[in-house]
């Protein structure tokens, strides 16, 4: 039998301020490529599914770099959800590694629901929850 009694069961509550990042915020796409600026998709990419986008910047000064785009920016754009102008205000991340990528905003990383608006409700069970092969008889 478990003895519960000399174990901790209280939750300690404290002021949540999420974890440290390791990505170094560069700017955004447009800002980095600064004035007379393009970017362009590489057809043969962005039509291959099993890789992230990669987008071509090209600065005024015509010199360019590809850089990867985060797999949520990658299927954004992909499936219409993400236009160019959008595209162009996403900021470009550098990892420790020295990589940079295209991502999505880090607002709104979290999502908060007030429970005092909910109702709770048991999930429902079945008796049933082995599948029938794994059953001897």
């Amino acid at each position: 039998m478990i003895n519960l009694k000399n174990k901790k069961m209280a939750l300690e509550f404290k002021k949540y301020e999420g974890g440290p990042s390791t990505l170094t915020d560069l700017g955004s796409v447009k800002s980095i490529a600064g004035k007379g600026g393009k970017i362009a998709f590489i057809r043969s990419n962005f039509n291959n599914l099993d890789k992230r986008v990669a987008v071509l910047i090209t600065n005024g000064s015509g010199d360019s770099d590809v850089v990867s785009c985060s797999q949520q920016v990658s299927d954004a754009l992909r499936n219409k959800q993400m236009n160019i102008a959008q595209l162009a205000s996403l900021s470009i991340v550098e990892t420790v590694e020295g990589n940079n990528f295209i991502v999505m905003p880090t607002t709104g990383g979290l999502q908060e629901f007030s429970l005092d608006a909910i109702t709770a409700v048991l999930p429902e069970m079945t008796t049933e929850f082995l599948p029938e092969e794994l059953v001897a008889f």
